[in-house]
């Protein structure tokens, strides 16, 4: 027998023995007592409470009139006087039935409370797992729903994938984000540590525009994981790279924070100009907005892309990069004797210029370049932020009508001799004039305008030229990479690359390390300054680069 059957007929096992239950009430707990010897012996216990009740209240006819009620009071005050110890012993009897009875309904009650206590505490039980019932489905729609986006992100025929690093604050941290145009932003992340009080995880995305774009705050679980589903405008450019940041709890409009991921998109690209394309926006990416270098296909000539403008992009201001550049004839000059210079290397190399200017914080340039070539110094042949314009002309020679003066493209310094800065004195045209302390020379030290350009935040510095430049910053070791681009040309004599004192004996000449690139008609050779030297150079080996 079920302990629910047993429970629904004790309850009555006190009502029997009284006789307070209806005839079908009866029967069908007599039918239970038949196979319950529980309730069996519970009624049994009740039996002589009934049969004390049954002796303390002896049966009466009832009254009809007034005076029969009056005469009935009046007899029992009289036998009242003389009660017999029978009577005495009737009444004893009444008494302790009402005891047995009292005794017996406190137990009763002290069942029915256990019993109640007991149900409410299934009761209770049900709740929670109704409460955690209902938890475990919203969790489940939750799922279902990410899944399903998940699912539909991946489908879509625009899907970018992007897999981000850990940074050295969390290098065991990794994620991944999906994103389609028309259908959303899937990101996954793991192994992140909790954020300090007030501090949160804000996710940037990176396109070809210049300033990064957030994506909205992350919410980690207990186990360092995130899950989100973020809906992205339509209008969005395709991401190129995305990043993690820990900044204040209520987000920031740029990221101001250290770095946790960062990672940039698996582009497909195509032959014919559109690699080199997609590669340079990776680039920027790197430069600009702090995103990692993707580990690269086995592909050459994708790899001597990033093998050349890679070690300048990851620049920062604990590693700073220095880069030089001159372009020169076979026979080491940089132009003629009238300084005629501009088609001395082939386009290929103009826009290499105009990669690195792209890449660099600033560009720096001397005083006979902008007298002779009137440049803007900005990225016109490539995609890419213009740099800081940073023209040094230590005597103070130039003509306020140059280009760069008057250009408001760009930020421009005009860097001179403190002595020759007027009283007052801010702007010449669109530039700011900076005056530093001039050499006995007549010239300013490359150092000082590194300490300049390095309290400005300039990180990646490009000396464009002329060739006095390249060698004042060359001699004085504040270059890092120096990139000689040599044409196919003879020009007799002119104006020389590079100039500066030189070692007495040709075993102290510095023979740096280098890599060689074809770069159109011309050959680039980038070499690494401040590597150990490469040796003599003796090899027996004789190949064809080109």
């Amino acid at each position: 027998m079920s302990v629910e059957i047993h429970h629904q007929f004790a309850d009555q096992a006190a009502a029997y023995s009284l006789g307070a239950l209806s005839a079908a009430e009866r029967v069908e707990f007599e039918a239970h007592l038949a196979v319950c010897a529980v309730c069996a012996a519970e009624v049994r216990s009740f039996a002589p409470i009934g049969w004390a009740l049954a002796l303390a209240l002896a049966p009466r006819e009832p009254f009809t009139t007034r005076s029969g009620i009056l005469a009935h009071l009046v007899a029992e005050q009289r036998v009242g006087r003389g009660r017999t110890r029978g009577s005495a012993l009737t009444s004893g009897f009444a008494l302790a039935a009402s005891i047995a009875l009292a005794i017996a309904l406190g137990g009763y009650a002290a069942q029915l409370r256990g019993r109640v206590s007991t149900l409410e505490m299934r009761l209770h039980d049900a709740t929670l797992r109704a409460e955690a019932g209902e938890r475990q489905m919203a969790d489940l729609r939750h799922t279902a729903f990410e899944a399903q986006s998940t699912v539909a992100v991946l489908a879509a025929p625009d899907l970018v994938r992007i897999d981000l690093a850990g940074q050295p604050a969390a290098p065991s941290a990794s994620a991944r984000a999906l994103w389609s145009r028309s259908r959303g932003l899937v990101f996954t992340a793991t192994n992140l540590p909790a954020p300090p009080p007030g501090r949160a995880y804000q996710l940037w995305v990176l396109t070809a525009q210049p300033a990064p774009m957030s994506a909205g705050m992350l919410t980690l679980d207990a186990n360092g994981r995130v899950a989100a589903m973020i809906q992205t405008p339509v209008d969005m450019p395709a991401p190129i790279a995305m990043a993690v940041t820990l900044e204040p709890a209520a987000g920031v409009v740029s990221p101001t924070g250290d770095k946790y991921l960062v990672g940039l998109a698996n582009l497909e690209y195509d032959r014919g100009g559109m690699q080199n394309d997609l590669d340079w926006k990776q680039l920027l990416a790197i430069a600009h907005g702090g995103a990692s270098a993707a580990p690269l296909e086995a592909d050459a000539e994708r790899g001597a892309f990033f093998d050349l403008y890679l070690p300048i992009a990851l620049g920062t201001l604990d590693r700073p990069v220095t880069v030089g550049h001159l372009g020169q004839s076979l026979d080491g000059f940089i132009a003629t004797h009238a300084g005629e210079s501009r088609w001395v290397t082939g386009q290929e190399n103009m826009r290499h210029m105009h990669r690195l200017r792209a890449l660099c914080d600033a560009v720096v340039v001397g005083p006979r370049t902008v007298a002779t070539d009137d440049p803007l110094l900005t990225t016109r042949l490539v995609e890419g932020p213009n740099p800081l314009r940073v023209v040094l002309d230590p005597m103070r020679r130039l003509a306020p009508d140059r280009r760069v003066f008057d250009d408001d493209s760009a930020e421009t310094i005009y860097v001179c001799a403190r002595s020759l800065v007027r009283d007052g004195e801010q702007r010449v045209g669109c530039a700011r004039v900076v005056g530093i302390d001039q050499r006995s020379d007549s010239t300013v030290n490359a150092v000082d305008v590194m300490a300049l350009l390095r309290a400005r935040g300039c990180a990646k510095v490009f000396v464009e030229g002329g060739g006095v430049t390249v060698s004042m910053f060359l001699e004085a070791k504040q270059l890092d990479r120096l990139h000689v681009t040599i044409a196919p040309l003879l020009i007799g004599d002119g104006r020389p690359a590079i100039r500066f004192e030189p070692p007495a004996a040709l075993g102290d000449c510095h023979r740096p390390r280098h890599r060689v690139f074809r770069m159109g008609p011309d050959v680039l050779f980038d070499c690494e300054l401040k590597a150990p030297s490469h040796g003599s150079g003796d090899d027996a080996t004789l190949a064809r680069i080109i």
